[in-house]
């Protein structure tokens, strides 16, 4: 059967355009598709996926690319955004502000042209990898417009979620994960869009969902994400969590759990050596920290 065209808002990055494993990356702010380049490489280059592609959709970039002079208004559904940055002051960034201050109608436009030309082209098994606001598109177009058919793994990289959920009130989205899609969230902990590790919750309790995993990478901020992707082990653990039951991948990677005391796991080809940690699940709605020894 003759495959379909590839409609014009998915750009070809990396790797063969017929490839299987295939991941459609999605930028953020102030951002493009082309910025997404150096994540499209480091995916290949590691093995996770062989054919990657970008969302360049002209009416989602002609949104969220440009600065504004001024505030947009924002929702008043309590609490309010000042509510939510107050304390924060210098910390937040102009592009953390932005974000928040996305319109619904802008990310639920994106999520649901990305669902339908999903499921056109019948990709199977798709990797979506959203940076800073293109995790929420990711999200949205898997758990409002049906991708979950076409979508294995929802990656996020340093995308405030609960920042950008509470003064929003999304017409077709409920923002609650599917179950059976794999969620991984990763912020740097230099990050000042995710300012607070909290501002990163995919939902108010996210160890109700199995599935979701949530890293804080020591080396990296809120740009270093995506330039140095290729050096910070991230399509590892990509593949870790979309190919594996288990969280393991190379000796030198080594998970620590950030809000308990418990012991520092090391990932070893052949499983945890923690009793007790060998499941993903184990891991559900925990922030964890990954360092590089």
């Amino acid at each position: 059967m003759k495959r379909p065209p590839i409609p014009p808002s998915f750009l070809h990055l990396a790797g063969s355009e017929a490839g299987e494993r295939k991941a459609l990356l999605i930028h953020g702010v102030l951002s493009s598709a082309e910025k997404m380049r150096p994540i499209a490489d480091a995916l290949v280059r590691a093995g996770t996926c062989d054919s990657v592609w970008a969302y360049h959709s002209w009416a989602y970039r002609g949104h969220v690319s440009q600065s504004t002079t001024s505030t947009p208004s924002v929702p008043t559904t309590p609490p309010s955004l000042k509510e939510l940055l107050d304390g924060v002051g210098r910390q937040l960034s102009k592009k953390a502000a932005i974000i928040a201050e996305t319109p619904s109608h802008a990310i639920e436009g994106a999520g649901q042209e990305i669902a339908g030309l999903l499921a056109l082209l019948g990709w199977e098994n798709v990797t979506l990898v959203g940076h800073s606001l293109g995790g929420l598109v990711a999200r949205c177009a898997v758990e409002a417009y049906g991708a979950e058919k076409q979508v294995g793994v929802v990656v996020s990289l340093g995308t405030p979620h609960w920042l950008w959920s509470k003064p929003h009130s999304p017409e077709d989205w409920q923002e609650t994960p599917v179950d059976g899609v794999r969620y991984l969230q990763v912020v740097g902990n230099d990050d000042w869009v995710v300012y607070r590790k909290g501002w990163g919750d995919f939902t108010p309790d996210d160890t109700e969902y199995r599935g979701i995993v949530k890293v804080l990478h020591r080396d990296l901020d809120h740009g270093t994400i995506r330039s140095d992707f290729g050096n910070s082990f991230i399509p590892e653990l990509i593949s870790a969590v979309r190919d594996t039951p288990s969280l393991w991948r190379k000796e030198h990677l080594v998970l620590t759990d950030c809000d308990s005391d418990v012991p520092t796991l090391t990932i070893k080809e052949d499983g945890f050596d923690y009793p007790g940690s060998k499941a993903l699940e184990g891991f559900s709605g925990r922030w964890v920290q990954l360092e590089t020894n």
